[in-house]
Protein backbone atom coordinates (compact mmCIF):
# COMPACT_ATOMS: atom_id res chain seq x y z
CA UNK A 1 0.00 0.00 0.00
CA UNK A 2 2.79 2.13 0.79
CA UNK A 3 5.15 1.00 -1.22
CA UNK A 4 4.98 4.08 -3.83
CA UNK A 5 3.95 7.06 -0.65
CA UNK A 6 6.38 9.38 -1.83
CA UNK A 7 5.77 9.20 -5.66
CA UNK A 8 4.50 12.13 -7.51
CA UNK A 9 1.86 12.46 -9.24
CA UNK A 10 3.04 11.87 -12.75
CA UNK A 11 4.66 8.86 -11.48
CA UNK A 12 1.03 8.03 -10.70
CA UNK A 13 -0.33 8.58 -13.54
CA UNK A 14 2.45 6.83 -15.67
CA UNK A 15 1.45 3.91 -13.95
CA UNK A 16 -2.62 3.96 -14.31
CA UNK A 17 -4.41 6.07 -11.95
CA UNK A 18 -7.09 8.19 -13.21
CA UNK A 19 -8.29 9.36 -9.75
CA UNK A 20 -10.17 6.73 -8.63
CA UNK A 21 -10.40 7.11 -5.09
CA UNK A 22 -12.03 10.60 -5.35
CA UNK A 23 -15.48 10.22 -3.92
CA UNK A 24 -14.78 6.78 -3.49
CA UNK A 25 -16.28 4.52 -0.39
CA UNK A 26 -12.73 4.77 0.99
CA UNK A 27 -12.64 8.57 0.87
CA UNK A 28 -15.88 9.43 2.11
CA UNK A 29 -15.31 7.13 4.63
CA UNK A 30 -12.00 8.61 5.99
CA UNK A 31 -13.81 12.18 5.84
CA UNK A 32 -16.74 10.91 7.18
CA UNK A 33 -14.55 9.67 10.56
CA UNK A 34 -12.67 12.68 10.65
CA UNK A 35 -15.60 15.04 10.74
CA UNK A 36 -16.56 12.88 14.21
CA UNK A 37 -12.96 13.32 15.58
CA UNK A 38 -13.16 16.91 15.50
CA UNK A 39 -16.88 17.51 16.77
CA UNK A 40 -15.61 14.90 19.67
CA UNK A 41 -12.10 17.28 19.87
CA UNK A 42 -14.08 20.39 20.12
CA UNK A 43 -16.48 19.09 22.61
CA UNK A 44 -13.64 17.73 24.56
CA UNK A 45 -11.69 20.97 24.64
CA UNK A 46 -14.54 23.44 24.87
CA UNK A 47 -13.58 24.71 27.88
CA UNK A 48 -10.09 25.56 27.05
CA UNK A 49 -8.18 29.18 28.23
CA UNK A 50 -7.54 31.35 25.51
CA UNK A 51 -4.24 31.32 26.09
CA UNK A 52 -3.68 27.87 25.17
CA UNK A 53 -5.87 28.82 22.19
CA UNK A 54 -3.04 31.14 21.45
CA UNK A 55 -0.50 28.98 21.48
CA UNK A 56 -1.91 26.11 19.81
CA UNK A 57 -2.48 28.95 16.76
CA UNK A 58 1.45 29.73 16.88
CA UNK A 59 2.59 26.45 16.62
CA UNK A 60 0.10 25.32 13.93
CA UNK A 61 1.11 28.54 11.80
CA UNK A 62 4.89 27.30 12.01
CA UNK A 63 4.13 23.91 11.15
CA UNK A 64 2.20 24.99 8.71
CA UNK A 65 4.77 27.29 6.91
CA UNK A 66 7.15 24.22 7.29
CA UNK A 67 4.85 22.04 5.28
CA UNK A 68 4.06 24.94 2.57
CA UNK A 69 7.67 24.94 2.07
CA UNK A 70 8.50 21.52 2.04
CA UNK A 71 5.81 20.55 -0.01
CA UNK A 72 6.74 23.61 -2.72
CA UNK A 73 10.26 21.97 -2.75
CA UNK A 74 8.88 18.76 -3.38
CA UNK A 75 6.65 19.13 -6.22
CA UNK A 76 9.14 21.80 -7.80
CA UNK A 77 11.39 18.68 -7.89
CA UNK A 78 8.91 16.36 -9.50
CA UNK A 79 8.15 19.11 -11.85
CA UNK A 80 11.75 19.12 -12.42
CA UNK A 81 12.53 15.35 -13.18
CA UNK A 82 9.71 15.33 -15.42
CA UNK A 83 10.98 18.40 -17.80
CA UNK A 84 8.64 20.83 -17.02
CA UNK A 85 10.55 23.74 -14.75
CA UNK A 86 8.80 25.02 -11.64
CA UNK A 87 5.08 25.06 -12.05
CA UNK A 88 4.50 28.87 -11.03
CA UNK A 89 0.84 28.13 -11.98
CA UNK A 90 0.37 25.87 -9.50
CA UNK A 91 3.03 26.02 -6.68
CA UNK A 92 2.58 28.87 -5.14
CA UNK A 93 0.37 30.08 -2.16
CA UNK A 94 -2.50 31.39 -3.73
CA UNK A 95 -5.20 29.81 -3.06
CA UNK A 96 -8.03 30.51 -1.32
CA UNK A 97 -6.58 28.03 1.09
CA UNK A 98 -3.38 29.58 1.31
CA UNK A 99 -5.11 32.41 3.33
CA UNK A 100 -6.05 30.00 6.26
CA UNK A 101 -1.82 29.52 7.46
CA UNK A 102 -1.47 33.28 6.41
CA UNK A 103 -4.18 34.48 8.73
CA UNK A 104 -3.30 32.25 11.98
CA UNK A 105 -0.66 34.59 12.99
CA UNK A 106 -3.49 37.44 12.94
CA UNK A 107 -5.63 35.28 14.98
CA UNK A 108 -3.26 34.53 17.44
CA UNK A 109 -1.30 37.77 17.66
CA UNK A 110 -3.56 40.44 16.38
CA UNK A 111 -5.71 42.23 18.61
CA UNK A 112 -8.72 43.98 17.90
CA UNK A 113 -10.12 44.59 14.32
CA UNK A 114 -7.00 42.95 13.19
CA UNK A 115 -7.87 39.24 14.93
CA UNK A 116 -11.63 39.31 14.24
CA UNK A 117 -10.97 39.72 10.85
CA UNK A 118 -8.74 36.95 11.00
CA UNK A 119 -11.04 34.89 12.96
CA UNK A 120 -14.21 36.03 10.86
CA UNK A 121 -12.14 34.46 7.68
CA UNK A 122 -10.91 31.31 9.45
CA UNK A 123 -14.60 30.55 11.18
CA UNK A 124 -16.33 31.73 7.61
CA UNK A 125 -14.85 30.97 3.90
CA UNK A 126 -11.71 29.04 5.40
CA UNK A 127 -14.24 26.67 7.22
CA UNK A 128 -16.23 26.39 3.64
CA UNK A 129 -13.05 25.81 2.03
CA UNK A 130 -12.21 23.42 4.15
CA UNK A 131 -15.38 21.01 4.30
CA UNK A 132 -15.63 21.50 0.67
CA UNK A 133 -12.28 19.71 0.14
CA UNK A 134 -12.91 16.99 2.45
CA UNK A 135 -15.69 16.31 0.43
CA UNK A 136 -14.45 16.55 -3.30
CA UNK A 137 -10.12 16.18 -2.42
CA UNK A 138 -8.56 18.09 -5.47
CA UNK A 139 -5.36 16.18 -4.51
CA UNK A 140 -7.23 13.30 -5.33
CA UNK A 141 -7.29 13.38 -8.95
CA UNK A 142 -3.77 13.05 -9.15
CA UNK A 143 -2.44 10.68 -5.89
CA UNK A 144 -4.08 7.86 -4.22
CA UNK A 145 -5.50 8.23 -1.14
CA UNK A 146 -2.34 6.44 0.98
CA UNK A 147 0.40 8.76 -0.79
CA UNK A 148 2.10 11.81 0.76
CA UNK A 149 0.15 14.13 -1.84
CA UNK A 150 -3.15 13.32 -0.92
CA UNK A 151 -1.95 12.78 2.55
CA UNK A 152 -0.87 16.72 3.21
CA UNK A 153 -3.71 17.66 1.32
CA UNK A 154 -6.20 15.68 3.71
CA UNK A 155 -4.03 16.75 6.55
CA UNK A 156 -3.85 20.38 5.33
CA UNK A 157 -7.61 20.91 5.20
CA UNK A 158 -8.51 18.85 8.16
CA UNK A 159 -6.58 21.77 10.24
CA UNK A 160 -8.71 24.10 8.60
CA UNK A 161 -12.47 22.37 9.86
CA UNK A 162 -10.89 22.13 12.92
CA UNK A 163 -9.38 24.74 14.04
CA UNK A 164 -12.56 27.07 12.83
CA UNK A 165 -15.00 24.53 14.95
CA UNK A 166 -12.04 25.29 17.93
CA UNK A 167 -12.88 28.93 17.71
CA UNK A 168 -16.43 28.46 17.77
CA UNK A 169 -16.62 25.91 20.02
CA UNK A 170 -14.81 27.75 23.07
CA UNK A 171 -16.04 31.19 22.66
CA UNK A 172 -12.59 32.52 20.85
CA UNK A 173 -14.70 33.38 18.08
CA UNK A 174 -18.51 34.32 18.64
CA UNK A 175 -20.47 34.76 14.67
CA UNK A 176 -21.51 38.26 13.72
CA UNK A 177 -23.14 39.75 10.28
CA UNK A 178 -19.92 41.65 10.20
CA UNK A 179 -17.83 38.37 9.59
CA UNK A 180 -19.69 37.95 6.17
CA UNK A 181 -17.66 41.73 4.97
CA UNK A 182 -14.67 40.92 7.35
CA UNK A 183 -14.08 37.55 5.16
CA UNK A 184 -15.09 39.25 1.83
CA UNK A 185 -12.00 42.10 2.88
CA UNK A 186 -9.57 39.43 2.85
CA UNK A 187 -10.97 37.94 -0.15
CA UNK A 188 -10.82 41.65 -2.18
CA UNK A 189 -7.22 41.88 -0.75
CA UNK A 190 -5.56 38.65 -1.73
CA UNK A 191 -7.58 39.12 -5.33
CA UNK A 192 -5.94 41.85 -6.20
CA UNK A 193 -2.68 39.92 -5.83
CA UNK A 194 -4.36 37.13 -7.33
CA UNK A 195 -6.42 38.12 -10.65
CA UNK A 196 -3.64 39.65 -12.52
CA UNK A 197 -0.88 36.82 -11.27
CA UNK A 198 -3.63 34.64 -13.44
CA UNK A 199 -3.41 36.64 -16.04
CA UNK A 200 0.09 37.24 -16.30
CA UNK A 201 0.82 33.33 -16.01
CA UNK A 202 -2.07 32.70 -18.36
CA UNK A 203 -0.85 35.36 -20.98
CA UNK A 204 2.82 34.37 -20.80
CA UNK A 205 3.02 30.75 -20.42
CA UNK A 206 1.39 27.88 -21.59
CA UNK A 207 0.79 25.88 -18.35
CA UNK A 208 -3.06 26.40 -16.96
CA UNK A 209 -3.74 28.52 -14.11
CA UNK A 210 -6.61 28.70 -11.57
CA UNK A 211 -5.41 30.24 -8.18
CA UNK A 212 -8.82 31.27 -6.55
CA UNK A 213 -10.91 29.16 -9.38
CA UNK A 214 -11.00 32.61 -11.19
CA UNK A 215 -9.96 31.12 -14.30
CA UNK A 216 -11.50 27.67 -14.68
CA UNK A 217 -13.37 27.42 -11.81
CA UNK A 218 -11.22 23.90 -10.59
CA UNK A 219 -12.85 22.29 -13.49
CA UNK A 220 -16.04 21.62 -11.38
CA UNK A 221 -18.91 21.23 -13.48
CA UNK A 222 -21.08 24.00 -12.88
CA UNK A 223 -17.94 26.34 -12.51
CA UNK A 224 -16.42 25.36 -15.32
CA UNK A 225 -19.11 25.36 -17.66
CA UNK A 226 -19.25 29.42 -16.25
CA UNK A 227 -15.98 29.93 -16.61
CA UNK A 228 -16.32 28.72 -20.13
CA UNK A 229 -19.23 30.75 -21.07
CA UNK A 230 -17.04 34.48 -20.18
CA UNK A 231 -13.77 32.48 -21.65
CA UNK A 232 -15.44 32.22 -24.87
CA UNK A 233 -16.47 35.42 -25.13
CA UNK A 234 -13.07 37.15 -24.20
CA UNK A 235 -14.20 38.07 -20.98
CA UNK A 236 -12.60 35.76 -18.19
CA UNK A 237 -11.49 38.90 -16.28
CA UNK A 238 -15.62 39.92 -16.07
CA UNK A 239 -15.48 35.87 -14.39
CA UNK A 240 -12.83 36.92 -12.07
CA UNK A 241 -14.62 39.81 -10.87
CA UNK A 242 -18.31 38.22 -10.48
CA UNK A 243 -16.26 35.17 -8.67
CA UNK A 244 -14.54 37.87 -6.52
CA UNK A 245 -18.20 39.42 -5.57
CA UNK A 246 -20.94 37.41 -6.22
CA UNK A 247 -19.23 34.06 -5.87
CA UNK A 248 -17.07 34.32 -2.38
CA UNK A 249 -20.12 36.73 -1.01
CA UNK A 250 -22.63 33.63 -1.84
CA UNK A 251 -19.92 31.28 0.01
CA UNK A 252 -19.73 33.90 2.63
CA UNK A 253 -23.80 34.01 3.12
CA UNK A 254 -24.06 30.57 3.36
CA UNK A 255 -21.18 29.77 5.87
CA UNK A 256 -22.13 32.21 8.20
CA UNK A 257 -25.95 29.91 8.31
CA UNK A 258 -23.72 26.90 9.00
CA UNK A 259 -21.50 28.73 11.29
CA UNK A 260 -24.71 30.29 13.83
CA UNK A 261 -25.86 26.49 13.56
CA UNK A 262 -22.69 25.43 14.74
CA UNK A 263 -22.85 27.76 17.91
CA UNK A 264 -26.50 27.20 18.14
CA UNK A 265 -25.63 23.63 18.69
CA UNK A 266 -22.61 23.87 21.03
CA UNK A 267 -24.77 26.46 23.17
CA UNK A 268 -27.83 23.85 23.47
CA UNK A 269 -25.35 20.87 24.76
CA UNK A 270 -23.85 23.45 26.94
CA UNK A 271 -20.59 23.53 24.84
CA UNK A 272 -21.02 27.77 24.10
CA UNK A 273 -21.04 29.91 27.05
CA UNK A 274 -22.34 33.47 26.69
CA UNK A 275 -18.88 34.32 28.03
CA UNK A 276 -15.52 34.32 26.64
CA UNK A 277 -12.89 32.09 27.54
CA UNK A 278 -11.48 33.82 30.56
CA UNK A 279 -15.09 34.67 31.62
CA UNK A 280 -15.95 38.53 30.47
CA UNK A 281 -18.55 38.86 28.75
CA UNK A 282 -17.24 40.06 25.07
CA UNK A 283 -19.12 41.46 22.17
CA UNK A 284 -17.95 41.48 18.40
CA UNK A 285 -15.02 44.33 17.43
Amino acid sequence: MFEHFFDYKYVFEANGYDGRDLLSPLHMTITAVSLILIGLLAWLLRKTPEKKIQTYMKILFCWLVFLEVFEMVWENIGDGAAGLGYNYAGNLPLYTCSLFWMLLPFAAWGKGRWRRIATAFITNISLFAGLANFVYLNALRHYPFFSMGAILSFSYHFWMVFTAVLLLATGYHKPAWSDILHSMYVIWAFSVIVIPANFIIYKYSDKTVDYMLYMHGNELPVLRDIANFFADRGMLLVFSLIAATLGYGLVSLITYGIVCGISAICRAFGKLSRKGPEGKEKTPA
